[in-house]
């Protein structure tokens, strides 16, 4: 296993790039739809990717209980996707939105997002596990 500093930087290293990805994909999403769409869209695909994250290393593991201790699973569910979702972007949309009077979109995007998020990352472990052979998660 990586010491400390290795692990650190690795995660810094994640997490930028991860912010890259967000960018990109929130700005080619927003050239169509309002920015809160774009951070909505970045949210829903990191809730996916770590469900399929999760459930692909316990798949491969046989321990769903030891997932979150894993150097490489922390590298990209902390690093990559910790900084390619964001609560302060969605804040900030969902904000944005209100104060400018679409307040049936602010509630929308709230409440979308804190029901659709974890229920894709659900989906995401079980399409992982379902295409590894593993077992329902």
């Amino acid at each position: 296993m990586a010491d400390a500093i290795t692990t650190l930087v690795l995660l810094a290293f994640g997490g930028g790039l991860g912010s890259v990805l967000r960018a990109v994909l929130s700005g080619r999403v927003a050239r169509y739809a309002h920015p809160a769409v774009g951070v909505f869209v970045v949210n829903l695909s990191g809730s996916f990717l770590i469900g399929c994250a999760w459930s692909a290393l316990a798949t491969m593991n046989g321990q769903y209980d030891t997932i979150f201790q894993d150097f490489y699973f922390q590298i990209f569910a902390l690093g990559v996707l910790g900084g390619y979702t964001t609560v302060s972007s969605f804040a900030l949309q969902t904000f944005e939105l209100w104060q400018s009077d679409r307040r049936g979109a602010a509630v929308f995007n709230s409440v979308g997002s804190v029901l659709a998020c974890p229920g894709v990352a659900v989906f995401g472990a079980w399409v992982a596990a379902a295409l590894l052979g593993g077992g329902t998660p």
